[in-house]
């Protein structure tokens, strides 16, 4: 039995741990129109269209997908891709790698998983759909993980950063050592016992 570990598993065992439960049962939420607009935002800069084209794109998407308001998350959308274009874009070189999935052996029977927006060269971007929420991002899950895997995988540092695609921000993460040991020594051996416990359960 092999349990996998991926940002989003940890923060949602963090805000509740009933939520590993409803992960391994399949009873997971179904996904909201902003978390569909932001998973085609994702693909659409993974295929390095024009701004025209991406705009173009990301209408057929959405009319596919058959999103009730596709006037809100067009003009949402058209807003992201301006200040990708305008103000990301030009921060990447021609070796960026998009859409990076990564898969790490942590212990025997448990794997660190993950997908990086983007890689460059030292760098890593994670594009964000929503407003900035938060400043300081020592304590962010997924700038952990991916600082931790990055090290794992190239065998040196990246600058880990979350670029707010909806209003311009580009924000820095900054290693916090106690947090880091916090999340490696505690929360998620804590989670690989809850997961354990949780599908043990289910076998009965």
């Amino acid at each position: 039995m092999t349990i996998t570990i991926s940002a989003s598993s940890l923060a949602d065992y963090i805000t509740c741990p009933a939520k590993v439960g409803f992960r391994i049962s399949g009873g997971y939420g179904a996904a909201t129109e902003d978390m569909l607009l932001g998973t085609i935002v994702h693909s659409t800069i993974e295929l390095c269209l024009t701004y025209d084209e991406s705009v173009d794109y990301i209408k057929k998407q959405m009319s596919a997908s058959g999103i009730n308001n596709i006037a809100r998350l067009v003009t949402k959308a058209e807003k992201t891709f301006k200040n990708f274009y305008d103000i990301f874009k030009p921060m990447l070189s021609d070796k960026a790698v998009f859409e990076q999935g990564f898969k790490i052996n942590y212990k025997p029977g448990v794997q660190l998983i993950g997908r990086i927006d983007c890689i460059d060269g030292s760098n890593i971007f994670d594009w964000k759909t929503n407003s900035v929420s938060k400043k300081n991002l020592e304590a962010d899950i997924q700038c952990i993980l991916y600082s931790y895997a990055f090290r794992k995988l190239y065998k040196s540092n990246a600058n880990v950063y979350m670029a707010f695609l909806s209003t311009g921000d580009l924000i820095r993460y900054t290693e916090n050592i106690t947090l880091k040991g916090i999340l490696f020594s505690e929360v998620i051996p804590n989670y690989i016992n809850a997961v354990t416990k949780a599908k043990s359960d289910l076998a009965y």
